[in-house]
């Protein structure tokens, strides 16, 4: 490829990929044709990953897995774009906590000691999050280990949630059992949440779980291939056919105390809006299905937002596409770690391996064959899968609803980061409703 023509591909590229983590699908030809500009637009970094990412953990104090002072302390000390800067204050103020929650527990009890230990596990977290490269992975997994070893402390001596093993294949899945707080003749229906691309059954507790308790259900979290700690301890990586995940879950599901096996329910969290929609298509014992927000094809809304010329680098000289996206992820922390997680969370060597094998995750025929109540949710300022939720719901054929989070209702982003509160109130509303399961009406 010509050098000026290389040069021009790039600087389409590096708009096209803004676009995608930052703003519309399009790119606005003047100033009275640009979005209006959202609240939590740059709102902590110009860089618009590391602005989300910092929304994400804030808003974890809902689940009081977080502390207003401590994550805007930290967020204060981090240089823009600066990825050893990002995993080095979150350490800091992740290790002070830890220390602390160790010597409160010596002096007093575990007990005075539990927030300490989950707001630390959630801080290890978001420090490891861009440490996903073949070169930063040892000290990541150490930071990852740290933080369900804290979730671990935090939990110890509560009653209502442990750890359990999946059966799955000749291996294990890891998850968290979460006891209904409230039961009728002893039961109470099951609801299994599934976390996405980059999350942790960990953060998929306080974000939702805790709450979906609240409502009434018994809940599992996991940790399926690719997700958590299954990558580096069991060695299982993402597949497409995610039936195969979630069908033992259910089958392990069934065997808890307190379920009642007539309602269970299924919960995925951004690429979990494939995940899960998938397994529904094969289970025919799930009754209502939640996709948060809905994908149809993970490959699709990636590919769209680079130009064609570069993508035709891709089949024309694969050599050379890998080496010129790896120089785009130098100037731009986001598509750096897209490259990087999907390239160990998938098992591969290559940009392009990965690319390749996201190819797989479409529910293309297999949306319609979905019989359960499916709720889809999409966010108006939701720019990672922009259109997907839309075109996943005009594909099913079953009893479907809609739900838009907005700016008014302030859960627009992703997964409505920011907004759980709400998040959660109407989610779980709706479930109840689908399930026809109204635990606390009088």
């Amino acid at each position: 490829m010509h050098l000026k023509h290389l040069i021009k591909v790039k600087i389409l590229l590096f708009l096209s990929v803004v676009n995608l983590f930052a703003g519309s699908a399009d790119s606005p030809k003047s100033d009275d044709e640009k979005p209006p500009v959202s609240v939590y637009d740059g709102l902590f970094f110009k860089d618009p990953g590391f602005n989300f990412q910092a929304i994400r953990t804030l808003s974890e104090t809902y689940g009081q897995a977080a502390d207003i002072g401590e994550v805007i302390s930290t967020i204060k000390k981090i240089e823009e774009s600066n990825i050893e800067s990002w995993k080095n204050e979150w350490l800091k103020t992740a290790d002070r906590l830890y220390a602390d929650a160790q010597k409160v527990q010596e002096e007093n009890s575990i007990r005075a000691s539990q927030n300490e230990y989950l707001r630390a596990s959630n801080y290890y977290r978001t420090g490891s999050f861009y440490m996903t490269s073949r070169y930063e992975r040892k000290e990541s997994i150490a930071l990852r280990k740290k933080a369900i070893k804290c979730f671990l402390k935090y939990i110890s001596g509560k009653d209502f949630i442990r750890p359990v093993q999946i059966p799955y294949e000749n291996n294990y899945l890891p998850g968290y059992f979460i006891k209904s707080s409230y039961l009728k003749d002893g039961k109470a229906p099951l609801i299994i949440i599934n976390t996405g691309f980059d999350g942790t059954k960990e953060e998929t507790c306080y974000q939702t779980g805790f709450e979906a308790a609240e409502f009434g259900y018994n809940v599992l979290v996991l940790d399926g291939p690719g997700q958590g700690e299954t990558i580096y301890n069991q060695k299982l990586f993402f597949r497409y056919d995610w039936e195969k995940v979630i069908t033992p879950a259910i089958d392990f599901g069934l065997t808890l105390e307190g379920v009642d096996k007539d309602k269970i329910a299924v919960y995925g969290i951004s690429m979990g809006g494939y995940l899960i929609p998938r397994a529904a298509a094969f289970d025919n014992r799930i009754k209502a299905c939640i996709a948060n927000g809905g994908v149809s094809n993970f490959y699709e809304p990636f590919v769209r937002n680079f130009p064609k010329d570069f993508m035709l680098l891709k089949d024309s000289d694969p050599e050379k596409f890998n080496q010129e996206i790896m120089e785009i992820g130098k100037k731009m922390v986001e598509v750096k770690w897209f490259i990087e997680n999907g390239m160990w969370t998938f098992n591969v060597e290559t940009p392009i391996e990965f690319l390749n094998k996201m190819k797989k995750y479409d529910l293309t025929g297999v949306a319609e064959k979905i019989k359960c109540k499916t709720l889809i949710i999409d966010g108006s300022e939701d720019t990672f899968m922009r259109g997907q939720p839309e075109l996943l719901y005009s594909e099913l054929k079953c009893e479907k609803t809609f739900m838009l989070f907005d700016e008014e209702s302030t859960g627009q982003l992703h997964c409505q980061l920011g907004a759980l509160g709400i998040s959660n109130e109407r989610i779980y509303t709706w479930l109840n409703n689908a399930l026809d399961y109204h635990p606390y009406k009088k």
